[in-house]
């Protein structure tokens, strides 16, 4: 079923004006301008594509640069299906060089699921007729002497004539004729290389006159002397132009050849001009995206007229439960103003558009039908009255199924209880045939009436009594008085009248009934705004308490990290006493090495007693990360966490992995506790080597022959690697080097060595080689 709308009077045509100025191309412009609703199953598309634009702005830019007016005459020509000239051609040059830009910077972004970079990857540009305009156009639009070798080697010729007629004539002007001109000039007018001569002078200057000045003082000839080389230039250029003819016509050819990909880019710029100027105005008017959904809802919060300078944002909500209300409030309180907000956003919804709201929930409606206007035309017939009744006549003709129907000023103009009579039946009827049903009224009956088997609701807009100005804010649940005498008398009119005026209303029930309901209405909104106060109060209390919370939080996160400096510097000590270690292994007295291991031991010790101290926080304090080594506490199992879900991880073990409570894990020491312990017992262990091995980490083979060395030295490394001593040293002098070098080609090879290099200076430099085993 396609989709009917009769609400010319909602003032979305001024809006997609609104949106038609931020287009580029004026056949963009003209499909906004005819933008209608859609099928409910089409909009998700659009606005898919509205959306994605509006990423691209935001993340990256507007990819769009205005074209050139000569490009966009060329389109013109090209949709109209005109003959192209050279120009035309230049400005598709501009146009496709405008679209290969978008198309890298869409390729660029690398959103792949991007409704633009697919499109820039299936685009299929004619590169081969890109690079042909390119090749014949300069940036000017001017033709190049390269668009073809035979125009090439006729400006050749012609530049070289003209060279030489520019030498003929200045020294025809400079020489002994000189006093017969006015100026020692040559002049190039339509073809013509003309000398200015004095008036007095012509007799002097065989030649034709071709014009003459203002003042009749000067005459233009083209003298006589250079006719040959001048014939000899129209000839060529004449040649110039057949030849640019004949490209002109290698240019439609090809043209004609690549109609379909050229076709292709313009769809293409065109789409992407379409939805950027959708989505750069929902972006610069804080626009939202409507939510679809397959019940008959709308949901609209905050929603603003955009045509309005300071609009009062208003929330409107029907469903299947309640499929109408009616709106009552003062005259210029902004009751049809409210009518126009409803129903334009829900025209830009069912269009595919984004909405002025803060947010929006909408339903598959299958029409939108409006009278908000009052027009009376005598030609025809028509007072205010009958002019409604022909409108409503007119949609009655639909099908109005799931329809949303606005109507302002229902059953006025006529008599008011005819009025109100016709109105409830009008509203019942429609409720009847499925229809949403939404009214503006000042019939007093018609504000406080129900409607059998229908729940509709009831709004007023809001009026200050002290300032007696509207506020436009819609108050749902609410009755609103016209203020009819209010605004009477702040219009001036006499305060009898305004007297007399209130009696006769106290005399009647329905307006007293109306008083009472519109202060009860009152009091429940003053409720609403102590309990809204008291909420806020409540929320201030909540910051205030959750600020708390985090200092706190920090204050214990500090203490942990200061834990956590202090054990790294107890390592930073370690690390000294390994230095030390190290450097009393160069030193043949044991002691020294025997006391080195005792800080060793003291430090290892103090270093467990605070991994320990790092695993007696309590439970609730210690967050579990993806990394962390831990056990789990109801198996005796340890593993490493390699993935976190709410209050659960994910536990790699020796053999399997396990889904398991965050409660029931406790930390294991982790792999770099384990490690230092490890290194620590290894440390040990070498030195417990170094006690029986004694000073034999030294080896000298100066002097040796080179066979000599190489046995000795692969003998010594292989009782180093049993012993488990990290590092040694080998003494081979300096000399010539030849030593050093046969011994360095045998560390190179050797499978257990990890590196080695010269001995510091004070350690006999070049000397001596420090050898790393692995």
């Amino acid at each position: 079923m396609s989709f009917k709308f009769d609400a010319e009077d909602l003032d979305y045509k001024d809006v997609l004006k609104n949106i038609c100025k931020k287009a580029l191309l004026p056949f963009v412009i003209e499909s906004i301008l005819n933008i209608k609703p859609l099928e409910f199953f089409e909009l998700k598309t659009r606005q898919k594509c509205i959306d994605d634009a509006i990423n691209v702005i935001w993340k990256y830019s507007d990819p769009r640069e205005r074209l050139q007016d000569i490009a966009i005459d060329s389109l013109i020509n090209y949709k109209n299906h005109l003959p192209f000239s050279f120009k035309n051609y230049f400005g598709l040059l501009l146009f496709l060089r405008a679209v290969s830009s978008i198309r890298e910077f869409f390729l660029k972004t690398e959103l792949t699921s991007n409704f633009f970079y697919d499109c820039s990857l299936k685009l299929n540009f004619p590169q081969k007729f890109f690079n042909l305009l390119v090749n014949i156009f300069d940036d000017e639009g001017n033709i190049k002497d390269s668009a073809s070798e035979k125009l090439g080697e006729i400006r050749k010729s012609i530049k070289k004539l003209e060279k030489e007629l520019n030498g003929l004539l200045n020294d025809y002007v400079r020489g002994e004729n000189k006093k017969y001109f006015q100026e020692s000039i040559v002049l190039e007018r339509n073809g013509f290389y003309l000398l200015p001569v004095k008036i007095e002078y012509l007799d002097k200057i065989p030649g034709t006159i071709r014009d003459t000045s203002a003042s009749g003082l000067t005459a233009y000839v083209e003298p006589y002397i250079c006719a040959q080389i001048v014939s000899k230039i129209r000839l060529k250029k004449e040649e110039e132009i057949n030849e640019l003819k004949s490209i002109l016509i290698s240019l439609d050819k090809n043209f004609s050849e690549y109609r379909v990909l050229i076709q292709e880019c313009i769809n293409f710029y065109e789409t992407v001009d379409f939805f950027f100027s959708l989505g750069k105005y929902a972006k610069e008017n804080n626009c939202v995206k409507p939510e679809f959904v397959d019940e008959m809802v709308i949901d609209f919060k905050n929603t603003k007229h955009p045509l309005l300078s300071n609009p009062v944002g208003q929330d409107f909500f029907l469903n299947e439960n309640l499929r109408g209300f009616i709106l009552t409030g003062a005259n210029g309180g902004g009751k049809s103003v409210a009518l126009k907000n409803l129903g334009l956003n829900v025209f830009l919804a069912l269009s595919g558009l984004f909405v002025h709201a803060s947010s929006a929930k909408i339903g598959p409606f299958k029409g939108l039908y409006s009278d908000l206007c009052d027009i009376q035309d005598l030609s025809l017939g028509f007072s205010s009255f009958t002019y409604h009744i022909n409108r409503l006549k007119h949609f009655l003709e639909n099908d109005l199924t799931d329809s949303i129907i606005l109507m302002d000023e229902l059953g006025s103009d006529t008599d008011p209880k005819e009025g109100y009579a016709l109105a409830k039946s009008i509203i019942k009827y429609l409720l009847k045939k499925g229809a949403f049903v939404c009214i503006t009224t000042h019939i007093a009956e018609l504000k406080i009436t129900n409607i059998e088997g229908f729940h509709i609701a009831i709004g007023a807009m809001e009026y200050d009594k002290n300032s007696n100005l509207p506020t436009y804010r819609l108050l749902w649940n609410s009755v609103g008085n016209s203020h009819a005498l209010d605004v009477a008398k702040k219009m001036g009119l006499p305060s009898e009248i305004i007297s007399d005026a209130k009696k006769y209303l106290l005399s009647d029930q329905v307006y007293n009934e109306m008083i009472k309901l519109s202060e009860l209405t009152e009091f429940y909104y003053k409720k609403i705004e102590d309990l809204n106060d008291k909420e806020r109060s409540l929320e201030k209390e909540k910051n205030f308490l959750e600020k708390k919370f985090n200092q706190l939080e920090s204050a214990m996160k500090e203490q942990y990290e200061e834990k956590i400096s202090q054990l790294n510097k107890i390592l930073s000590s370690v690390d000294l006493v390994a230095k030390e270690l190290k450097r009393n292994l160069n030193q043949p007295k044991k002691d020294l090495v025997l006391e080195s291991l005792k800080k060793w031991e003291e430090l290892s010790s103090l270093i467990n007693d605070e991994i320990l101290k790092k695993g007696e926080n309590p439970k609730d304090n210690i967050e579990i990360n993806i990394g962390d080594y831990v056990n789990i506490s109801t198996m005796n199992i340890s593993g490493r966490v390699v993935k976190k879900q709410g209050r659960r991880s994910l536990v790699q073990t020796e053999k399997s992995k396990i889904w398991i409570n965050n409660s029931l894990l406790t930390f294991e020491r982790d792999e770099s506790d384990k490690k230092l312990e490890r290194e620590r017992i290894n440390t040990f262990n070498v030195l417990n080597n170094l006690k029986s091995v004694g000073s034999n980490f030294e080896i000298s083979v100066r002097g040796l022959r080179a066979e000599e060395a190489i046995q000795k030295v692969e003998k010594f490394i292989d009782k180093s690697l049993i012993s488990n001593i990290p590092y040694v040293r080998i003494v081979h002098g300096k000399g010539e080097g030849i030593l050093r070098k046969i011994i360095h080609e045998i560390l190179e090879k050797h499978p257990q060595v990890k590196s080695f290099n010269l001995a510091d200076p004070h350690e006999g430099g070049a000397g001596v080689t420090i050898v790393h085993f692995k």
